[in-house]
């Protein structure tokens, strides 16, 4: 958050910015075989001038654009010439990993093989602090009893790698450093929680990954975080620049990916009440089956050992916490198993999970009534648990325990940082109950039971974020760049500048789309199957055979390298099933994604390493993969990509739209459903030699008035339309000719 005014400010060159990237700039001098790229150069000055002025730009930057270095080269320079911070965030691991490891590590050759004042630019990619290792956590672990007889036998294990992983130097002390993560209840018991934080005072204060890591953050130019990291942040500094916060202060931020920032952002703002979660903090605070584990298990235990002047207040405080305190976490396992069981009754399906809104008039209704009093007295035994376990720490302190007996400190912050989770949790309970019109709460009820109990929530998260977004984020940025290969529907920004707040933006943000630097009309084919039965009769039935005739001969026109893309897993496994030992038959290789098999990283390397691989789809591949060259040269769409208003805030943000007296499909549904059309095309043409063909089998695209709308947002690829076969004969063709003949070809 910035203090910045336009009057402290070295302006760069917007002109001087470009040229560095131009066909006789540095990076031309540096690179063999370098070719500039215009449209590069112009995204370069825009984000030059937008630092200078203080200006929130959008910017659309299709792929091929080189939109990484595009933001990183002013950045930089601004950064370095002005003294100030610069904050990149994305919203995927792997984009992460692009900045830290390769584009900017190439940037600091290049500036400082240009540059005379020997000022090397300082960067540190941050995570959040539960990902960090910390060595007392660690070491106090295996000091810990009762967590032996806690520890399933494969958990034991994994502690003892994490030891011996935590004594090697060739790495960070992050949990994505490691080879295999460990089991998560392993992590949770040695990871940098900062509630059982010593700070200064910790032995291993010098070598501990978090503050190595936030001291180089407080001496960096650029900080390259996720999304998630940093709403966090911004949440927590509430738009105050001299806020403490997660994160350093920055002065202007690139939010890359940004056309998830609206979802980000909703998660960021949503609260939970769940009996997973509040579970996971009792049993941490007491173990209800193992003797002495749990936060309270460890107090106990040092508080025993506790000798001289001070053992009879240790005395007296271990038997509170042996006889009292047990009594209290029972009643409020009881409160919250009474709450679990009515929202289980009241919203739950047998064998099926719910998500049940609680919308206008069942705010009104007898069961959420109802609920609201299970829930209020769910917080009230809460509240006094936790003023409970709080005064038996007040007396701690206050009879000297903690100050002068270093096992009683450090049991003591580990009781604490349980207590900061359970008031969390009150917290929640309030926000809920509080819950107005600006508001969507749901109820969540799994189906599959769990120890004899099916899993129950209630969330609350705000319907729309602009408002948030734009105060706490863009209001105290002096300068945000938001970019994505894909940022406007229909050519136009409005829906990313409506949900995002940036609407709210004075002057005005300015938005700016990029065309692509390949040659679509050359390198693809776009093809449309009038002819496929519309996917919203016969409960989509007769869709579905004819996906299955049409995948088939269309995959095989391609020899395989093919991507098929899906909405919905059912619809997936129906044509997957019936085409897979076919293909294998054909030579082809079939992969599926399935939500409990490989990893999407680990099925994308497979893919890539498999010649005339066929890989069935859905979900995050319409997105964030990149598969250039031969291995990907066909990517077949089934359905338009239209999310089905299921989840409580999507049905909660159309009612609002509803009571506006707009148009729910047209203001929302199709502009959503373009841009993911937009990201499951760009799948294909990733490099200047690529080629390949997408072929959509919903005809709406043709059939339905607003099908033109999709048509128009793609890239001009050669266009064809006709029937399955013809269209897998120019397939065929594209692949199995050195020449292909355009005489054929039919407009659209």
């Amino acid at each position: 958050m910035s203090d910045l005014k336009a009057g402290d400010l070295q302006p760069l060159e917007p002109n001087s910015i470009a040229q560095f990237l131009g066909e006789n700039g540095p990076l031309a001098q540096q690179m063999e075989g370098y070719e500039s790229r215009p449209s590069q150069q112009n995204m370069a000055a825009h984000v030059a001038m937008a630092l200078n002025r203080g200006d929130a730009i959008c910017i659309e930057a299709p792929t091929g654009v080189g939109k990484s270095l595009a933001y990183l080269l002013p950045s930089a320079i601004w950064a370095k010439h002005n003294a100030r911070r610069i904050l990149i965030a994305t919203r995927t691991i792997n984009l992460q990993r692009q900045l830290v490891d390769k584009d900017l590590p190439r940037l600091v050759e290049m500036l400082d093989h240009d540059n005379s004042d020997g000022q090397t630019l300082r960067y540190v990619e941050l995570v959040g602090r539960s990902n960090y290792l910390c060595h007392q956590r660690l070491e106090d672990a295996f000091r810990q009893p009762a967590l032996k007889v806690e520890l399933s036998e494969e958990q034991q294990q994994d502690l003892w790698r994490l030891k011996s992983w935590s004594l090697r130097e060739d790495h960070q002390g992050r949990r994505q450093d490691l080879d295999e993560a460990p089991d998560r209840r392993v992590w949770d018991e040695a990871n940098a929680d900062a509630d059982n934080c010593a700070g200064p005072k910790c032995s291993y204060f010098d070598r501990c990954p978090y503050f190595r890591s936030r001291n180089k953050a407080n001496t960096a130019d650029i900080l390259v975080v996720n999304h998630a990291l940093m709403l966090a942040d911004v949440v927590l500094k509430q738009g105050e620049p001299k806020a403490e916060g997660v994160l350093p202060r920055w002065d202007a931020a690139i939010v890359d990916e940004a056309h998830h920032l609206e979802a980000e952002a909703t998660r960021a703002l949503t609260v939970e009440i769940s009996s997973r979660q509040l579970n996971r903090h009792l049993d941490r605070l007491l173990h209800p089956r193992i003797a002495g584990a749990g936060d309270l298990g460890k107090l106990d235990l040092a508080l025993g050992g506790v000798s001289g002047s001070l053992e009879d207040k240790a005395h007296a405080l271990s038997n509170r916490i042996v006889e009292d305190l047990p009594e209290w976490i029972a009643n409020v396992r009881q409160a919250s198993e009474r709450l679990w069981q009515q929202l289980a009754g009241t919203y739950g399906e047998p064998d099926r999970s719910e998500q049940v809104w609680v919308d206008e008039g069942r705010r009104v209704g007898p069961d959420w009534l109802a609920t609201l009093e299970y829930l209020e007295e769910f917080r009230v035994v809460l509240e006094r648990l936790v003023a409970r376990v709080k005064t038996v720490l007040d007396d701690a302190e206050h009879h000297g325990l903690i100050e002068h007996e270093p096992y009683v400190e450090q049991a003591a912050r580990g009781v604490g940082s349980r207590l900061n989770r359970l008031t969390a949790i009150m917290e929640a309970v309030r926000a809920v109950a509080q819950g107005d019109e600006s508001i969507c709460t749901w109820v969540e009820v799994g189906s599959v039971p769990n120890r004899g109990h099916r899993y129950t929530a209630v969330y609350a998260a705000p319907i729309t974020v602009d408002e948030p977004l734009h105060q706490l984020f863009f209001a105290p940025n002096w300068a945000t760049v938001m970019t994505s290969a894909t940022l406007a529907a229909n050519r136009r920004f409005d829906l990313l500048l409506a949900r995002t707040g940036l609407a709210h933006q004075r002057p005005a943000a300015v938005t700016l789309a990029l065309p692509s630097p390949f040659d679509h009309a050359e390198q693809a084919i776009l093809g449309v199957v009038p002819q496929m039965p519309d996917p919203r009769d016969d409960g989509g039935e007769r869709h579905i055979q004819a996906l299955i005739t049409a995948v088939d001969q269309l995959t095989r026109s391609a020899s395989g390298g093919t991507l098929v893309l899906f909405t919905s897993f059912r619809a997936m496994n129906r044509v997957y099933e019936p085409l897979a030992s076919g293909f294998i038959a054909a030579g082809l290789t079939p992969m599926i994604q399935a939500r409990k098999g490989p990893s999407r990283a680990a099925l994308l390397q497979r893919f890539r390493k498999t010649k005339n691989a066929v890989l069935f789809a859905t979900d995050s591949f319409w997105e964030g993969i990149d598969i250039p060259g031969d291995s990907l040269r066909l990517v077949v769409i089934t359905k338009l990509p239209f999310s089905v208003p299921t989840e409580p805030i999507a049905m909660a943000r159309q009612e609002c739209l509803r009571q506006q007296g707009k148009n729910p499909f047209f203001e929302l549904s199709l502009p959503e459903a373009i841009l993911r059309l937009r990201q499951g095309y760009g799948r294909l043409i990733r490099r200047q030699t690529d080629r390949g063909a997408v072929v959509i089998l919903d005809p709406r695209v043709e059939t339905a008035r607003y099908g033109r709308r999709f048509l128009n947002s793609l890239p001009p690829a050669r266009r064809l339309r006709g029937e399955v076969g013809v269209i897998s004969s120019e397939i065929r063709r594209l692949f199995h000719s050195d020449l292909v003949d355009h005489t054929s070809d039919e407009g659209l």
